[in-house]
């Protein structure tokens, strides 16, 4: 379906954004609110970014979105330069001096995690945006310009064929009943004329008249019954175009999509990079329930399945013994079990999320069938990898289990 301008609206109202735009954007929104959806998103991103190197990225694919449709020449490209320029001077890992030998265990990970990344080419968005050329406007012209210049109704036995066939019949017959009225009066009277005759066969032949007029309404109505349904088959006719051509704007709308979800791509890797490098902190972790911890982020995580066309089936008896979490940090790690999900997660199965419940921990399963188009599907493990780092951070522990047909993740959070 075509995105109108309260679409883009509704959508910055949603995510808060509408004040981050500039008139220019504003006036770009307005013949392309597909442009607004889009950069609305990409605001939002930027809002809720927790390090400089997402925000930074996230403004760039703004700043490129907004280049591609009007030739916006600003740049945030300055700033990830910046980000990575400092990230270079870090000096390297490295415990040649007289201390004690530190094992890196994840020396393995951070090779995989960097030579995943270095596949990646540059980040440029110099592309120019999808096009899109509606193939059936000329069709929907001529559909659209026959049914409103449409000539009125108009009929006349003149013109009717119809008509014309029967006049043909009934004017056959009332002659030859008037013949027949003249014969046999003639034979009544010995062969003589009169005006018995003569009246006896014109009413013979009155009577094919009248019923030729009776038959005028008849014809009347067929004609305009013909005329409406041609018009309701244009109609028709406009309307399959018509949903055609919607079906191909939708994929136009989907290609553009798949660019912004390359550039979101993009920055969660770099993000990702950046967790691997040390930013996993372990965040504040408190004693409350596992429901005060991790509720909401799991209806969050539902939710966003069961928008995407998933089914969740969740078995969660929550009770009152606390343990040590990191709220936020649980978010993060529910938030990338997310994204795995939607990249993998077979739809036709549902997802469960159950509660387990050990002597020193309590955990959250959530299970999974593989979708078959994802068995070959290449990933780099970066993200589960993160989460588990998080995990152990907070005194809990993330493990994974795959099957051929299924995949499960449990996260164990101590009690305290």
């Amino acid at each position: 379906m075509a995105y109108t301008y309260s679409d883009f609206l509704k959508k910055a109202q949603a995510t808060n954004t509408l004040k981050d735009f500039d008139p220019d954007e504003l006036r770009l929104a307005e013949p392309y609110p597909e442009y607004g959806i889009a950069a609305a998103s990409l605001k939002a991103e930027a809002n809720s970014a927790t390090t400089s190197a997402q925000r930074a990225i996230a403004n760039e694919a703004a700043a490129q979105l907004k280049a591609s449709y009007n030739g916006f020449t600003g740049s945030y490209q300055d700033e990830i330069d910046d980000i990575l320029d400092q990230l270079d001077k870090y000096p390297d890992f490295s415990y040649d001096q007289e201390a004690p030998e530190y094992d890196n265990k994840y020396e393995e990970e951070q090779d995989a995690i960097l030579d995943q990344i270095g596949k990646y080419p540059d980040f440029s968005w110099d592309q120019e945006a999808p096009t899109y050329t509606n193939p059936y406007e000329q069709l929907q012209k001529e559909l659209l310009d026959q049914l409103l210049n449409r000539e009125d109704f108009t009929w006349s036995t003149d013109t009717d064929p119809v008509f014309g066939q029967y006049q043909k019949q009934y004017l056959r017959e009332g002659e030859r009943a008037t013949a027949n009225a003249l014969a046999q009066a003639a034979a009544a009277s010995g062969g003589q004329t009169s005006s018995y005759a003569a009246t006896a066969a014109s009413q013979a032949g009155n009577y094919y008249a009248s019923q030729l007029s009776d038959m005028i309404p008849e014809l009347y109505n067929q004609a305009y019954q013909r005329y409406l349904s041609e018009y309701e088959q244009l109609a028709n006719d406009l309307g399959v175009v018509n949903t055609q051509q919607q079906l191909d704007y939708k994929e136009y709308l989907d290609r553009l999509e798949g660019k912004v979800e390359q550039m979101r791509s993009l920055a969660d890797h770099l993000f990702r990079y950046a967790l691997s490098s040390g930013e996993t902190s372990a965040g504040h972790t408190e004693a409350v329930t596992l429901e005060a911890g991790v509720g909401d982020a799991l209806s969050e995580l539902a939710a966003c399945l069961t928008q995407r066309g998933f089914q969740v089936k969740a078995d969660l008896p929550w009770d009152d013994r606390q343990v040590a979490v990191d709220c936020e940090g649980a978010a993060r790690v529910l938030d990338n079990l997310t994204s795995n999900l939607l990249k993998y997660a077979d739809p036709r199965a549902p997802v469960t999320i159950s509660l387990l419940e050990g002597k020193d921990r309590a955990g959250i399963r959530i299970a999974n069938a593989l979708r078959p188009s994802a068995d070959g599907a290449e990933s780099s493990g970066v993200g589960l990898a993160s989460a588990s780092r998080v995990m152990e951070q907070m005194g809990g522990r993330l493990d994974r289990e795959e099957t051929d047909d299924g995949f499960q993740v449990t996260l164990f959070f101590r009690y305290v």
